[in-house]
Order: C-alpha cells, then structure tokens, then sequence
C-alpha cells in the first residue's frame, strides 16, 4: 500500500514538472508569436539566438562546477538579472583566458557577491 503511494507522489511530481515546463514553452512560445506579429524579430534570429543560448550554456558547464552551475541555476530563477550578469561576466573572464581550471561553488558566490553589492538597497532599523 505504501509503495503505492510513493509511486503516486513520484509521478505526481514528474508529471507537476512537465506541465510546469509545458507552461513555460507555451509562455515562450506565445513572446516569440507577439514579437514576430509586431515586426520585431525576424524568425531566424530565433534560431540564432537559440543557438548563442546553447553555446553559452555548454560554455558555463564547462567552467562552472556542478555546484556552482546549480547556483547559477537558483539565481536565474530568483534574479534573472543578477545571473546574466554573472553569466556575461564569466564568459568575459573565459573568453579573455584568464580563468584558470573551474569556477567553484565559492568563487561563484564571490562573483554573485560583488555584482549584487551595487544593486542592493542599504536600509537601517532604528528604533525608539
């Protein structure tokens, strides 16, 4: 009885994943449909920057270690600015020569560090 309801859970995730992956195609695919419909960009730009997408994200798993590409993973979903900040800024460094072996889990959080220290607002709580 017990299996079966950890089958059931399991399958209930795979299947709350796909259909999460499934809405965000369809939201991708409906963008691109609004921008081709407005003049925007041409269709084949699609395929070329799908291609620079792929490109850059064999690039960064192959510098980035598991753990920090994980990272970069969980920033891109919290701060979707922050990590294509941090993605351009690793592939400068990569591009240039300058890295040396992978970017670790706490290089990265150094990276992440120093590129939101700008952005973030100071605040105090005083009280009375």
């Amino acid at each position: 009885m017990r299996a079966g309801r950890k089958e059931r859970r399991k399958e209930g995730g795979t299947a709350r994943k796909k259909l999460a992956l499934a809405n965000f195609n369809f939201q991708v695919a409906i963008r691109k449909q609004a921008i081709i419909m407005n003049g925007g960009i041409d269709p084949n730009d699609f395929q070329k920057m799908r291609q620079i997408e792929e490109m850059k994200k064999k690039i960064l798993a192959t510098i980035l270690s598991k753990e920090a590409y994980e990272r970069l993973a969980r920033v891109r979903v919290a701060n979707q600015e922050l990590a294509s900040q941090a993605e351009l800024y690793l592939l400068q460094v990569y591009q240039s020569g300058k890295l040396s072996g992978r970017v670790s889990d706490e290089q990265m959080k150094e990276v992440l560090r120093v590129l939101s220290s700008g952005s973030r607002p100071d605040f105090s709580i005083r009280r009375k």
